[in-house]
Order: C-alpha cells, then sequence, then structure tokens
C-alpha cells in the first residue's frame, strides 16, 4: 500500500504510512506478551487506541465540514488550521508517552487539551440543520463521544471516573458509531445511490448511541446490573449491524445503479 500512497496526488494520505507502522507496532507488542518475552501488551492496546483515534480524527476533519457544506446551503464550515496542529501535536505526544514512559498527569493534560481542540473543531462545524439528516448527525455524535472519551480518560488519570468506561466511550462511542455512520453513507454513495439512509439505518443511528450511554453510563447509576448494561450494549450493537448487514448487502452485491464501474 505505501508505494502509491505516497507517490498519489493527495499528500496528505501520506500520513496514513506511518499510520500504519504505527499500528504494526502497537500489535507486535501485544503479540510480545502473548509470547511471554514482554510485559507490553497494555501499552500496545493504549497506543492501538489512540492511533485509531487518530485517524478518526483526521478523517473527520476532511469529510465533516465537507459533508456540511454540500448538504446545508450557505453554510461555511471553518477550519482553524493552529487548532489542527495542536491535535496532532498532542496526539502524537499522548502516544509516544503512552509507549515510552505512561505518566498519568501527563495522559490527563495531554487528553484534556485533545477533548478542547476537538471541541473548537466541533464548534467551526456544526449548523443545527445537521439534526433533520441522520447520515450527518451520526457523524457528529461519533465525534462528541470521542470528546467525551478524552475528557472521561482525563477525569480517569485521578480516579474521578472508571478508566474501563471512558475506554469504551472512545470505542464503542467514538469508533463504532463513526464507522458505522461512515459505511452507511460510502455504501450509498459508492452504489450511486441518493445519500439517503433507510429508517432501519437510522434506528441503527439511535441504537448505536444508546449502547454507548448504556456501557459507559449504567454501571455508575446501577453498579450492581454490571452484566445487565454489558447484555443491553452488546445486543443493541449486534441489532444495528444485523439492520446494515439487512439493507446493505442486497445493494452491495449487485452492480451500481447508475451503470458505472465499481
Amino acid at each position: 500500500m505505501a508505494p502509491p500512497l505516497w507517490k498519489g496526488e493527495q499528500k496528505i494520505n501520506r500520513i496514513f504510512v506511518p499510520l500504519l507502522l504505527a499500528m504494526a507496532l502497537a500489535n507486535l507488542l501485544v503479540h510480545l506478551q502473548a509470547l511471554g518475552l514482554a510485559d507490553t501488551a497494555s501499552r500496545g492496546t493504549d497506543v492501538m487506541l489512540y492511533l485509531i483515534i487518530l485517524l478518526l480524527i483526521i478523517l473527520s476533519g476532511r469529510v465533516m465540514p465537507f459533508f456540511t457544506r454540500a448538504v446545508i446551503p450557505g453554510h461555511a464550515p471553518k477550519q482553524n488550521p493552529v487548532v489542527d496542529k495542536v491535535t496532532l501535536i498532542a496526539l502524537g505526544a499522548l502516544i509516544l508517552e503512552l509507549l515510552l514512559l505512561p505518566t498519568p498527569w501527563l495522559t490527563a493534560l495531554l487528553t484534556l487539551t485533545l477533548a478542547v481542540t476537538q471541541i473548537l473543531r466541533l464548534f467551526g462545524w456544526y449548523h443545527r440543520g445537521i439534526w433533520k439528516l441522520p447520515i450527518l448527525w451520526v457523524l457528529y455524535t461519533g465525534f462528541f463521544w470521542i470528546i467525551a472519551g478524552l475528557l472521561l480518560m482525563a477525569l480517569a488519570q485521578f480516579d474521578l471516573f472508571p478508566a474501563n468506561l471512558a475506554r469504551h466511550a472512545l470505542t464503542l462511542g467514538g469508533i463504532g458509531i463513526t464507522t458505522f455512520g461512515m459505511m452507511a453513507r460510502v455504501s450509498l454513495g459508492h452504489t450511486g445511490r441518493p445519500i439517503d439512509p433507510a429508517p432501519a439505518i437510522s434506528l441503527g443511528f439511535v441504537l448505536l448511541n444508546i449502547a454507548a450511554a448504556a456501557r459507559v453510563f449504567g454501571p455508575l447509576l446501577l453498579a450492581e446490573k454490571y452484566n445487565l448494561w454489558i447484555h443491553l450494549s452488546g445486543g443493541l450493537w449486534v441489532i444495528s449491524f444485523l439492520l446494515f448487514s439487512v439493507v446493505y448487502l442486497p445493494k452491495l452485491s449487485r452492480p451500481r445503479v447508475d451503470g458505472k464501474a465499481g
């Protein structure tokens, strides 16, 4: 993958080369512990988590302003290059810190910095009209969960919030919802269909957000029902992706409706 990414016209895509190499390193750290050669699995999983968050933050900065501008007439999402640079610097520093020498106060500072920068980015893109468009608001809710996860991770460094639940805000909430939303969008666009999700898919967007809320905040409300929250969250997740499969499998297994290649 490296040669076409590096030689392509869009130079911004070059960042995926070191990003994928870093993911391979994070994966290696987990396997080294599985082989009994090192005690590095925890660092590997933490590094991988924030590498994926880095990927989503980069992609969100490219697609969310574009999608918002395209469907809301007259709205011009604002992007701040300084905030974008601070985001990348803070995320890079966080990944290196977690890899080399995890330090709670520094992790808290960096995750808090990231949360603030993402709030600023989100305010620059936002328009209240997004709530009329499920294919758009799902991406915004996914980005909200990334911000919430970063804030909760900062609190977790001082034992003010359970780290495991904060991690689920980033994974189930941020990664899960954003990925689901992008899958729903590109599955329509790349099969030549209008970007208008079926009601069942919009229901899936809602169910995934409920699943994230149940998994992150449910155990705080009723800790003795911990297993219930896991089963509820997991069940809603499964239902959402079953809906996706039922709706999109026929579309993805047939030629494009506009007759184009793909």
